[in-house]
């Protein structure tokens, strides 16, 4: 894959292949994790968390390789990735149930958008986390994503294809938001 154009038209077919074109199809689930306790996730939740995008994430490790030195660290960026929609969420309730409403700009479909945010955060990371982007970062393509979106100029190689795959997604959405 020489050119952004070709990145550009896999990142498109990937999309389509590997997220939901229908978000709306899933039920709610209740789902239980050992830190965090037992929590919610809305359907259109469900319907990323069972993508194989967000699966592969249960492989992809939090600590990288120090798995290795330390035996029990063991959590995911899937595990991660559900944890930060909990908190994320426990903080804007919080701050949306105690303060005046005159003074609380947060609205549910802020939470909502913020907890879609939190679940999908890490999906740009690779094999390893941020050891395997040490190497996929002096990839040509990075160099040439950055020149076409000046953006992404100081951003890291995970948050750049984080944030390509998340507007990627809202493209194919669109008509069905509509």
């Amino acid at each position: 894959m020489g050119s952004y154009e070709e990145f550009q038209t896999k990142l498109e077919e990937f999309v389509s292949a590997h997220l939901p074109s229908n978000p709306t199809t899933c039920r709610s689930k209740v789902i239980h994790e050992a830190l965090w306790g037992t929590n919610l996730f809305l359907g259109h939740e469900v319907s990323l968390l069972d993508t194989p995008l967000l699966q592969r994430l249960r492989g992809v490790h939090q600590t990288a390789l120090a798995y290795l030195t330390f035996p029990t660290s063991l959590h995911s960026r899937f595990d991660h990735s559900l944890g930060v929609l909990v908190q994320a969420n426990n903080l804007a309730v919080a701050v949306q149930k105690n303060e005046p409403l005159e003074n609380c700009d947060l609205s549910d479909q802020d939470i909502q958008n913020l907890r879609f945010a939190s679940l999908i955060h890490d999906i740009g990371h690779c094999l390893f986390s941020h050891t395997s982007e040490e190497v996929y970062t002096l990839l040509p393509i990075i160099d040439e994503i950055k020149a076409h979106n000046p953006a992404f100029s100081g951003g890291k190689a995970h948050e750049i294809l984080s944030c390509l795959l998340v507007n990627e997604y809202f493209s194919l959405l669109e008509p069905l938001i509509r």
